[in-house]
């Protein structure tokens, strides 16, 4: 089988929603329950989506083996917070690759993609969030350069 790695179109944004109600329904039963996988499917999301595809400032890639997506990547770039001495982030907001598909390269490529678009797009650095107890994405992403940067702590009120 091969997987071919392209642009997200117009046309990938039901599939993207859909990978991304299943990554959100993973993430609120393992990790943080306060993530809604709801949103995912509204017409506001499906904006957001079509917002990274066709914005100047936004990246939307799919993986795709025999005309099925089975993964995707989404970001955007952004301005630096004010205090830090960097002008320009490329944030990888969302991914999410199938499991029967990971530890073949897949979310390598997606990831590659990523970080050509963003040295196109000459941003001093990259960013990505990942749950903190989310150890496979952790590892996933410290394999792909990333390093440890921040960390946000959260309690219920």
């Amino acid at each position: 089988m091969t997987t071919e790695v392209r642009e997200a179109q117009e046309t990938d944004i039901d599939k993207i929603q859909e990978l991304s109600a299943e990554l959100s329904e993973m993430e609120s039963e393992e990790f943080d329950p306060t993530i809604n996988p709801e949103w995912c499917l509204t017409e506001e999301a499906e904006n957001w989506y079509r917002d990274r595809i066709h914005s100047p400032d936004g990246f939307a890639t799919v993986a795709q083996e025999e005309g099925e997506v089975i993964g995707y990547a989404v970001g955007i770039t952004v301005r630096a917070e004010t205090f830090r001495t960097t002008e320009k982030l490329a944030e990888l907001e969302s991914m999410y690759l199938r499991p029967e598909y990971r530890g073949q390269g897949i979310g390598t490529q997606l990831v590659d993609e990523f970080k050509d678009w963003a040295e196109q797009k000459d941003a001093d650095r990259l960013r990505v969030q990942a749950s903190a107890q989310n150890q496979d994405a952790i590892d996933f992403y410290q394999k792909n350069g990333f390093q440890d940067y921040s960390l946000t702590l959260e309690t219920d009120n």
